[in-house]
């Protein structure tokens, strides 16, 4: 048996990987969201998302169609990493980085070759069923490391991090850039910070993604992102109750 679809390989297709951001914590919705054309879910351990106990549920529904799940952590918080992967999480979203050394210890418990604990008997591993040769290269080359941008020490580190090895793609949290530059979203000086991360992170040969809460931000950066991660299932949900509601 082999492990499942990884989100590198996502990141790195000529099309622009989608997302949502499963703020409800439903299993159920992860595996209704699966029989969508949604290519992968967020969950957000950094905001309060599901308790470390609902993620597997979350990640097994998930995985009835295939669809990777990532996680962001808490900011300054890898310990859960390894169990995280070990459970199924093909992706983890490392917030408010500002030094390079906080990369490398993510890496530390994610792969094999940095120095993780091997863990060839996990639910990530069929438990056993995929061979461990070929689990551990899953484990060395297939779980992505996305690294966010969303202030301006991380805006200044851009080109380092968008050049280290460890690093799958870079992330972009405009909202907290936005106020971390002192300037209103959809600025001109917030586009300018958003564009830049492009321009240097693709001299690198880096994919970049971010989060798009409206669908105008989903037309802005379809042409030039590996992923963007649309809204999340709650506000979508009231969204569309609010419009059904205000049209009557």
């Amino acid at each position: 048996m082999e492990p499942r679809q990884s989100f590198v390989e996502l990141v790195n297709s000529e099309a622009t990987a989608m997302g949502t951001n499963l703020k409800s914590g439903s299993p159920v919705l992860a595996e209704a969201l699966g029989y969508s054309d949604l290519d992968f879910l967020l969950v957000d351990r950094q905001h309060g998302s599901p308790l470390m106990e609902g993620l597997e549920e979350i990640v097994r529904a998930a995985d009835l169609q295939d669809v990777p799940v990532v996680v962001r952590t808490p900011v300054d918080d890898t310990s859960m990493i390894t169990y995280l992967l070990d459970n199924g999480v093909r992706g983890i979203m490392l917030p408010m980085v500002e030094d390079v050394e906080t990369v490398r210890e993510a890496s530390s418990h994610m792969r094999y070759k940095d120095g993780r604990s091997l863990g060839s008997y996990s639910r990530a591993a069929r438990f056993g069923a995929v061979p461990k040769p070929r689990y551990a290269d899953y484990v060395n080359e297939e779980l992505a490391l996305l690294p966010m941008i969303e202030t301006t020490a991380g805006l200044d580190l851009v080109d380092e991090l968008s050049s280290m090895p460890e690093v799958t793609a870079l992330a972009i949290g405009p909202g907290d850039l936005a106020w971390s530059l002192g300037v209103p979203y959809d600025s001109e000086e917030h586009h300018e910070a958003l564009d830049e991360i492009f321009e240097v992170a693709a001299s690198n040969d880096c994919p970049v993604g971010t989060f798009a809460p409206a669908v105008a931000h989903v037309e802005q950066f379809i042409e030039r992102a590996a992923y963007l991660i649309h809204s999340s299932d709650a506000s979508i949900t009231m969204n569309y109750f609010d419009e059904l509601l205000t049209d009557e």
